[in-house]
């Protein structure tokens, strides 16, 4: 269950960066998904994160006979103490959209909804779910009630690409894509708000220096239509809220990625078609595109992550793997965590450290109670007349070596018939 099953160094940075400052993560399908529960498992056994198991604690471990639980928190939304208080926090937030009190009673009782609420006020630090529900329900209380972050009006949704050799193209074949899950045919104001946070996340969870593509069926022009007009506009847009990001649109997919293509069609010089951050028109061409590249591609699919929400909330394929499952909720715990990468780097090194000499001590430990135990032994083989003596004892000491002298002397008589026998 606890073998090591992450190989690739970006994967195994994201679980050892969770684990520089851990964070309590909510899974609200334990009560329904063999795989949410080993995950919960394994991130617990490798200390990723705290879980919070959202169901009847009872029900639960009923289902699944073979877990092990320990160090897990439950939370039931039937009989948890604060559940009419998140129920009425829940009304005021949505109130203004018509819902009454009554239905936020009975909604609370939905374990998504009941997370996203524990979210909100900070019981917890993240919520992970999908892998047995669709991502309309998954994201849906998400979009309701956690607000996006200052000067994003819209969240949206990234994938990080992983190829399984190091290429050419992208980030040594790493790349992030945006939008692929959640935005179906957003605007050109709303494509901008998807370029900023999925450079976001390539800055700061894939750790690129961001070569930012808007992607279209046209390069400078080469086509027309209401689809290019509007990553042209974007591209200016974010081009002016981002002058320092390494920005070029619009580009077909080989302006974008190949060098030789893009010295061809694209008319800035400077771009030199090695984008690793690639933004889509819509959901159609970004969908079906990160599909192809993980099945056609081989490509490593981390995501979806959700970006440009205040808290996180990420939502898992319906056939993510168990894998999967813990790298999104080592990713949530990421972003629900405020320390930079120098801080998380500088804390690692002193855990590191402590863990070493906890280690030296330990086995220092050992050693002195070997030492201990050799010298009770040895102390144990002594003569006790090395011992200092009084002089009574002395005194017992003398008869007794006469006697033993006096027994080894002194030989039994012989009688006339033995002696003549002897002669």
């Amino acid at each position: 269950m606890c073998l090591n099953i992450f190989k690739n160094g970006l994967e195994k940075k994201f679980l050892s960066y969770a684990k520089s400052d851990i964070k309590t993560i909510a899974l609200p399908e334990a009560e329904f998904s063999g795989l949410i529960i080993k995950s919960a498992e394994y991130c617990t056994k490798k200390n990723i994160a705290n879980i919070v198991l959202i169901g009847d604690e009872q029900k639960i471990k009923n289902t699944f006979l073979q877990a092990n639980f320990a160090k897990m928190t439950f939370i039931n939304p039937k009989t948890y103490e604060k559940t009419d208080d998140l129920a009425r926090k829940l009304y005021e937030i949505r109130k203004f959209k018509g819902l009454l009190l009554k239905e936020a009673k009975e909604l609370i009782l939905n374990p998504i909804y009941f997370a996203t609420m524990l979210l909100e006020e900070g019981i917890v630090d993240g919520v992970v779910g999908g892998a047995a529900t669709t991502s309309a329900n998954m994201l849906k209380p998400a979009l309701q009630i956690i607000k996006t972050e200052e000067g994003i009006k819209r969240a949206s949704s990234s994938f990080i690409m992983l190829s399984k050799k190091s290429l050419k193209l992208g980030d040594k074949g790493v790349f992030v894509l945006g939008d692929c899950a959640l935005n179906v045919n957003p605007n050109a104001e709303e494509l901008v708000d998807i370029a900023i946070a999925t450079a976001k996340t390539a800055k700061e969870l894939a750790k690129l220096d961001v070569r930012l593509a808007m992607l279209s069926y046209s390069t400078h022009g080469s086509g027309n239509g209401e689809s290019v007009d509007k990553v042209k506009l974007a591209t200016k847009l974010l081009k002016q809220k981002e002058p320092e990001m390494i920005i070029e649109g619009e580009l077909q997919a080989d302006s974008a990625l190949v060098a030789k293509v893009a010295r061809v069609k694209v008319k800035n010089n400077a771009w030199k078609g090695n984008a690793n951050v690639l933004i889509f028109p819509d959901l159609n061409s970004g969908n079906i595109s990160s599909k192809l590249m993980k099945i056609v591609g081989k490509m490593k699919a981390i995501g979806p992550i959700m970006q440009g929400l205040n808290k996180p909330v990420n939502d898992l394929s319906r056939g993510a793997s168990l894998k999967e499952i813990v790298l999104t909720i080592a990713i949530t715990s990421l972003q629900a965590s405020n320390l930079s990468e120098q801080e998380r780097i500088e804390k690692l090194k002193q855990e590191k450290l402590e863990k070493k000499l906890f280690k030296k001590q330990k086995k220092e430990r050992r050693q002195q109670v070997k030492l201990e135990v050799e010298e009770e032994v040895v102390v144990d083989k002594v003569p006790e007349t090395t011992a200092e003596t009084t002089p009574e004892v002395t005194k017992i000491l003398e008869t007794i070596e006469v006697t033993e002298v006096s027994s080894k002397v002194e030989k039994p008589v012989k009688n006339k018939k033995q002696k003549e026998e002897q002669k």
